[in-house]
């Protein structure tokens, strides 16, 4: 695994013999990093670079994982549907979720008491951690859920797939608000604006599509 300070340009570098990285996840203040192997969550000190602890998931093969905004807890999805949320000061489970498909996508809201799944049915689930409800269901992807991400005053929703299109939702009225299409490849990866004015998106051929939020159009294509 190589990981890069942005501050400083070095390039950490951590290798582990013999065991597939399914997964990772670097916590906000980025002085955790957490990766995945089969059912087993291994954390590492990224300034020593030395492991510092090892969680069991309730499910096999971890991916993906997700830090809450505070690195307090840590989400991680096993490929049979079960959501394992930790809190990382005891290195207990506080809530298991379980699915009826593969969970692709994970995502906190703030606070650390939402939690957004993206499955391989195209589905998006939110979820209240502390009652473990479903708060909502959306569905207008027709394959894998690969990345989604909450705007930073939380009204928003964007989650991308296997489909090639990324969708925004209006998360009080539970419904979409624009389906934006004419991404090359699959899409990977969202990010919103800090004024939301703006989503990101990463997809497989190497590009980033800027859209604007409100009117859906296109702003530029970084290659």
């Amino acid at each position: 695994m190589h990981w890069v300070d942005t501050a400083s340009g070095n390039e950490n570098v951590f290798h582990e013999a013999g065991r597939q990285v399914t997964a990772i996840a670097l916590s906000a203040d980025g002085q955790l990093l957490a990766t995945a192997h089969s059912d087993q969550i291994v954390f590492i000190n990224a300034a020593t670079r030395k492991p510092v602890r090892t969680l069991t998931a309730s499910g096999k093969k971890v991916n993906p994982l997700t830090f809450s905004s505070s690195g307090e807890t840590i989400a991680a999805a096993s490929e049979d549907g079960t959501i394992d949320v930790w809190n990382l000061a005891s290195g207990e489970i506080e809530t298991t979720l379980r699915t009826d498909s593969k969970i692709t996508a994970l995502r906190f809201a703030r606070g650390d008491k939402t939690l957004a799944s993206g499955s391989a049915d195209g589905k998006i689930s939110v979820w209240d951690l502390r009652s473990r409800n479903q708060l909502m269901a959306l569905k207008k992807h027709t394959g894998n859920v690969n990345a989604i991400a909450f705007s930073p005053d939380e009204t928003l929703l964007a989650s991308g797939g296997d489909d090639r299109t990324v969708v925004i939702w209006e998360i009080a009225k539970g419904k979409a608000r624009k389906t934006l299409k004419g991404h090359d490849l699959i899409v990977t990866s969202l990010a919103f604006s800090p004024d939301a004015t703006l989503l990101a998106v990463g997809s497989g051929n190497a590009s980033v599509v800027i859209w604007e939020v409100q009117t859906g159009k296109l702003s530029r294509v970084l290659r």
